[in-house]
């Protein structure tokens, strides 16, 4: 295998298309063909299922990941290599990221990486409970997740809590006092997306365990005008109420969600991703509740 092919190999899973990769490569759709049959017969396995949309084999997901891993790097020793004095000469670093630490604690980063000026951050915002697929798959070089299982190829660096409180605006709790269990039964609950499973855990503990009136509302910022305009209850993040900006929410109880965070990257040697890393622990450390706190 050589990096033509890898990068046409990569190029086709992202357009979904020979055509798309040709379009991207500046080559034609016969030397795309070319290029994935030549790697195929290297390493004796299919690795794309062709179709509408072309996807990877699982053959094709191990080499897709080594690919976007060996292009990087080739992009980073370029810049190195050639100063990074321009724009152009900078290193895309695609990440992936909950909506809940972007809103608060992962916010501070940006400050500190205004001052780089050899990479430009690209950010995927990922639920922490499943962005370790994307680092699975090859499309992200790091990602803050709830998950310390390391992925294969990648390091687990241990950040801190991210603890979530039960609040609810006075004006909801006229109408829903919450003294009860019929109460919490009945009191329209938030979440942020079908993945968000604390209201499920935190309502368990309650005694609930039916279906409760739920709106979905998928923007971390969004969802905290929604409690506090009294669209309904939910569980925030302890870093949003210390802002300041939900001073008149009523804490609810002495009940909480804890989700433990980690930051998992590519186990590649690295000054980028390592200042990267460097600056999400002093970050998280500074907002963050420790691993360890009770």
């Amino acid at each position: 295998m050589n990096l033509e092919q890898l990068r046409a190999l990569r190029a086709v899973i992202d357009e979904e298309s020979f055509e798309g990769a040709a379009y991207e490569l500046g080559v034609s759709p016969s030397a795309i063909s070319q290029r994935i049959k030549a790697l195929e017969v290297s390493v004796g396995h299919v690795l794309i299922r062709r179709g509408t949309p072309c996807v990877s084999t699982s053959a094709g997901e191990v080499l897709l990941t080594m690919a976007r891993q060996v292009e990087w790097l080739e992009a980073e020793t370029l810049a190195s290599l050639s100063g990074t004095q321009h724009p152009a000469q900078r290193v895309s670093t695609p990440l992936a990221v909950n909506a809940d630490s972007l809103a608060t604690w992962f916010r501070e980063v940006f400050p500190i990486a205004a001052d780089w000026d050899d990479l430009t951050l690209e950010l995927t915002i990922a639920d922490e409970s499943v962005s370790t697929e994307l680092l699975r798959r090859g499309e992200v070089l790091g990602a803050v997740t709830s998950t310390n299982t390391p992925v294969h190829g990648c390091t687990v660096t241990r950040l801190g809590v991210m603890r979530f409180v039960p609040v609810a605006s006075p004006a909801f709790l006229e109408r829903f006092p919450l003294t009860d269990s019929r109460g919490w039964a009945e009191a329209p609950v938030l979440r942020f997306n079908t993945d968000d499973a604390i209201q499920l855990r935190f309502l368990a503990r309650r005694g609930i365990d039916v279906p409760t009136p739920t709106h979905q509302v998928p923007s971390s910022e969004g969802f905290f005008d929604a409690v506090t305009r009294g669209l309904g209850w939910g569980l925030v993040p302890e870093p949003q109420l210390r802002s300041g900006h939900g001073q008149e929410l009523v804490v609810l109880n002495d009940d909480f969600e804890d989700v433990s965070l980690y930051w998992q990257r590519w186990s590649l040697r690295s000054e980028r991703l390592d200042r990267i890393t460097e600056a999400l622990v002093a970050t998280a450390a500074a907002h963050l509740r420790p691993l360890d706190a009770p």
